[in-house]
């Protein structure tokens, strides 16, 4: 299954746990496809970067490798909807792009859209819940 997922899961998915976590687990196991543009890229690196400070260079080489050997790389297709959160706009042309078939966020801002393009807006429980992966 091809998903996108949102900084916001992917790094609780990183350093917290839960559904998260368990998303990030499923992809690291071959069990999902994450997709991602350059854009999407660049933010979970500066976010990354940003919480693993000065001390934490080996959490942030681990993850960048597993996000950039690891990921699908996609051109971002332009999409009908725009989000009210213009920084969330690259999640879905990414989605869009990917022909993926989830967009997981935790963003009332994209989760207010629902479905995009036919591909479904959802929370990590949510998903986990609908893909018994």
């Amino acid at each position: 299954m091809r998903i996108v997922l949102d900084a916001n899961v992917v790094i609780p998915g990183i350093f917290w746990g839960g559904p998260p976590q368990q998303i990030l687990r499923r992809w690291l196991e071959g069990k999902l496809m994450l997709v991602m543009s350059p854009p999407i890229l660049a933010e979970y690196q500066d976010v990354l970067r940003r919480m693993t400070g000065d001390h934490g260079g080996d959490i942030y080489a681990k993850w960048n490798h597993y996000l950039t050997e690891l990921g699908e790389f996609v051109e971002p297709q332009q999409v009908p909807v725009i989000c009210r959160d213009p920084g969330d706009q690259k999640y879905l042309e990414a989605a869009g792009g990917g022909r993926v078939q989830a967009l997981i966020s935790g963003d009332k801002d994209l989760a207010v859209l629902k479905v995009i393009e036919g591909i479904p807006i959802l929370t990590p429980r949510a998903f986990l819940l609908g893909n018994k992966i």
